[in-house]
């Protein structure tokens, strides 16, 4: 199992939207507009997931859209450095992310 982020950049506000409400259906949480975490993944919960965007993307007919997903580890979450609303991300990190902490 391991951890991923995953980042989109979509053009079309329909697929764009499409393809956040797949991700939250699949157990990740969103971090930013375009950015969630996928917790604990198999390989076969990524490939399956990675079908289903690359299907959402061929609709699109865009060439430039993009899904990045990196894997990170559980050493690499905990050095997570946040810029912005403190408030927000530690809230995120006690609600989402503490537990695989």
């Amino acid at each position: 199992m391991t951890n991923y982020l995953i980042s989109y950049d979509i053009s079309d506000d329909r697929l764009r939207t499409r393809a956040a409400k797949l991700l939250e259906r699949r157990g990740c949480k969103r971090l930013q507009k375009s950015v969630f975490f996928a917790p604990r993944y198999s390989a076969r919960e990524l490939r399956d997931l990675r079908a289903e965007l690359r299907q959402l993307l061929k609709q699109g007919k865009v060439e430039t859209d993009s899904v990045l997903c990196v894997p990170v580890s559980q050493k690499l979450l905990e050095q997570l450095l946040w810029e912005g609303d403190q408030k927000f991300f530690d809230n995120l990190m006690k609600k989402h992310l503490s537990k695989l902490l």
